[in-house]
């Protein structure tokens, strides 16, 4: 291997990203400005229409004025995500080799050299960084594409510590009051720990990451529910990230990282970093062991033995060029980095072995996750639903009388309640008349194309539909005041 000098970096090299950071966000300051001015323009409008319709005495403008607000907030958090990618669009072009094995050495303490690759087009340079240790159990070899050559490089850690800097320059934030109970959840996926976590992480988001963040929590919840593993399901949610595309933010406490070179230069717009991990660090419920995987917690700076930063790609070029190109720079990097790592074959067989592990200890702990899914649900009901009646005995009673858990049990008991002052409003209101004439909602039939009503069926009661009856008794209880 080749040994690596005295070098010490010029301040000129050091301040490179700094002295180009200032131009980047001069063009990002335009563009935000103004998709931010139209887009809230938009969602005023749209939340002032809803209003008006809320406020009217009939249940066709109430409902619109429902779909109307639930399109405010889902444009608000659009709006937000769109201006997150054009922080991103408006980084820097690709650092050099030489850049990034500066900022490597001043910020992580770790000593790399600059190799050029012969007759590399795609991957012209790689910065090679000696193995600091001996490791106590086996190496796998995994990818990933990145977009961010700076000191983001340094710090990869899992979705569901990450945040957005508050400022306008779209750096991320770690939750460091969150890292020890996301370790817990990445190790022992459990409910009981998945909520310890999700208090832990939530106080430090921003506002419009809240709202993904919880509609993230109540769809693993509701997945549990159905039958799929709390393990799996965490796991599944990181595939729904772009990779190394954007520097995304979420609830999973893994990072997606590839098997397949050539897969991981597909994400990544600038570059590749190659890293060489314990196999204790891959989650193998899910992914394919020589295709994209998921590492459980964060990426010790330590594992990186290679940052491959891209040139600039031809539109030319064809993919099996491209594919040819990214081989050649990988072969490179094994020929620099010394030391032993698992074969193809025995990562197969060591993936699929805890595989078959983990599916044992995950159907013993569904049943546990599922009860405390459950338990937590039907308190927040509770809670919710405490003004107009509803307790603890009366749920629990009718969970026995009908035979189903708690929380549908709790569910139903609030139906009952608000059912109740439906008819007591007007003589005229019966219940049947609320599950065959009444509309909550509506959805789309995949198979028909064609709209559905959905009514406030009581067997069929969700939180949801609550939320919905009960906005329908206190448009009628405002009616009969004269309001």
């Amino acid at each position: 291997m080749k040994e690596f000098g005295d070098y010490q970096p010029s301040d000129d090299v050091l301040s490179s990203v700094e002295t180009r950071e200032d131009s980047a966000l001069d063009r990002l300051e335009l563009a935000e400005n103004s998709v931010g001015r139209l887009a809230t323009e938009f969602v005023r409008e749209t939340e002032r229409v809803a209003a008006d319709c809320l406020a009217s005495d009939s249940e066709d403008s109430h409902l619109l004025g429902q779909e109307l607000s639930t399109l405010a907030a889902e444009a608000r958090e659009r709006t937000a995500e769109a201006i997150l990618e054009l922080r991103e669009l408006a980084r820097l072009p690709p650092a050099s080799a030489e850049e990034i094995r500066a900022l490597f050495e001043k910020e992580g303490g770790v000593v790399g050299h600059v190799v050029k690759i012969p007759n590399g087009v795609e991957f012209g340079e790689a910065v090679i960084f000696p193995r600091s240790a001996t490791q106590a159990e086996p190496l796998v070899r995994v990818f990933r594409g990145v977009n961010q050559l700076d000191r983001s490089l340094l710090r990869q850690v899992p979705y569901g510590i990450r945040s957005r800097s508050p400022s306008r320059d779209g750096e991320l934030r770690i939750l460091e009051g969150a890292r020890e109970s996301m370790l817990a959840l990445a190790e022992n996926p459990t409910h009981e720990n998945l909520i310890r976590y999700a208090e832990a992480a939530r106080p430090g988001l921003l506002e419009e990451e809240k709202s993904r963040f919880d509609h993230d929590l109540e769809d693993v919840e509701n997945e549990v529910l159905s039958g799929v593993p709390l393990r799996r399901s965490l796991a599944f949610k990181t595939f729904q990230f772009n990779g190394g595309l954007y520097a995304d933010t979420g609830i999973p406490p893994y990072l997606s990282v590839s098997r397949s070179p050539i897969e991981a230069a597909t994400y990544g717009r600038n570059g590749m970093i190659v890293m060489d991990i314990p196999i204790s660090k891959l989650e193998p419920s899910v992914g394919q062991p020589d295709g994209e995987v998921v590492l459980k917690g964060e990426i010790d700076a330590r594992h990186i033995v290679a940052v491959l930063p891209r040139g600039y790609s031809s539109r030319d070029r064809t993919s099996e060029e491209i594919f040819g190109y990214v081989a050649h720079a990988v072969d490179t990097v094994d020929q620099e980095v010394v030391g032993t790592i698992m074969t193809p074959e025995e990562v197969r067989c060591a993936f699929y072995q805890e595989r078959g592990r983990l599916e044992k200890m995950d159907d013993a702990q569904r049943e546990s996750d599922v009860r405390s899914i459950r338990e937590s649900r039907a308190n927040c009901v509770l809670n919710q639903y405490a003004d107009i009646g509803v307790t603890r005995a009366d749920i629990e009673d009718t969970m026995r009388r009908e035979s189903v858990d708690l929380y549908t049990a709790a569910k139903r008991t609030a139906y009952d309640r608000l059912a109740d002052k439906f008819e007591s409003l007007d003589p005229r209101n019966k219940r049947s008349s609320l599950e065959d004439r009444y509309v909550f909602s509506r959805m789309m039939n995949s198979a028909t194309w064609s709209s559905q009503d959905l009514h406030y069926l009581r067997v069929q009661a969700s939180d949801e539909m609550l939320v919905a009856l009960r906005n329908l008794v206190s448009c009628m209880e405002r009616r009969a005041r004269g309001e």
